[in-house]
């Protein structure tokens, strides 16, 4: 009974302490999202924001020292999307991305006490028309094309493989290409339509591409599958130094097994010729030996 109370007393703390106080945010990319602490600030308070496993910090509110404090991440994937209101503490992130799913935990320290807020947040991408295929050879170029008009505030970013890495940046001002030593010097694009052209590829250019348009607050995505062949380096000029003595000796064994027949074969003819001649003489022969025979019989 004492061990019931005990158990029944510390889950009690824990849910005044805020532990399973979790919520639930479902968000389209490229929308905002405000994560609400149901509070008001009082002036001693401590608020702490953090994201991920990893519990990286990404915003602080110090009340005893009038403090705010605004943090990019680690990665700097949040760099100039945050904004803490100052009055209750809720977090805002603007333009969320699907990079930005996952669990957001709220840290606050009042009057020594300590209550925490988890909020799992999840962004849906939105995904417009099929993956196109795209096949080259190696050493070849290609250009992926977006099919739209680039507005003055579009950004476009392209990105390869399921590491996301950045192969180019377009907005309205500037072109960043990928630091990516694959991609170095081999990127090219089309500023008033965002299309991306690949030059002198291998194959490890091989993979998924995918293009993510932010045009009034509105976020859409095109994909493409490319594939790289790769193929022999072979010159045709040097091909053919080698095909034409081949077809010669061919055709050089072909007349010497010709003439060689032709050469075997007369003399066998000419035998027979005169074997029958031989033959006939021998017949007649003994023709006339036959009708002598007859002759002096009947005498």
């Amino acid at each position: 009974m004492e061990l019931c109370l005990i158990f029944l007393s510390y889950l009690t703390c824990l849910i005044v302490n805020g532990v399973f106080g979790d919520e639930v945010k479902s968000v389209m990319e490229g929308h905002s999202v405000t994560l609400n602490t149901d509070v008001i600030k009082h002036k001693d308070d401590l608020i702490v924001w953090r994201y991920g496993p990893e519990n990286t910090l990404l915003a602080t509110i110090n009340g005893k020292a009038i403090n705010t404090q605004l943090y990019d991440g680690d990665d700097g994937r949040f760099r100039d999307r945050l904004k803490l209101n100052d009055r209750t503490g809720d977090l805002t992130i603007s333009d969320i991305r699907t990079s930005d799913s996952g669990l957001y935990t709220l840290k606050i320290s009042s009057n020594n006490r300590v209550s925490y807020k988890r909020f799992n947040v999840t962004v849906s991408g939105v995904f417009t028309g099929d993956v196109k295929s795209v096949s080259v050879r190696t050493g070849h170029s290609f250009i992926l094309y977006t099919h739209v008009l680039k507005e003055r505030d579009d950004v476009m970013e392209w990105r390869f493989g399921a590491e996301n890495t950045l192969v180019a940046k377009i907005n309205e001002t500037t072109f960043t290409p990928s630091t990516d030593e694959r991609f170095r010097d081999r990127v090219k694009r089309d500023d008033q339509t965002g299309a991306l052209m690949i030059n002198d590829t291998r194959s490890h250019h091989s993979g998924l591409y995918q293009l993510r348009i932010n045009s009034n607050n509105k976020v859409s995505y095109k994909k493409f599958d490319v594939t790289i062949h790769v193929h022999s380096h072979v010159d045709s000029r040097v091909l053919w130094v080698w095909v034409i003595p081949v077809v010669l000796l061919l055709i050089s064994i072909c007349v010497c097994v010709y003439l060689h027949w032709v050469c075997v074969r007369k003399p066998r003819v000419g035998n027979s010729n005169a074997l029958t001649d031989d033959e006939s003489s021998i017949n007649s022969s003994t023709t006339l030996d036959t009708e002598a025979s007859r002759c002096l019989r009947s005498m």
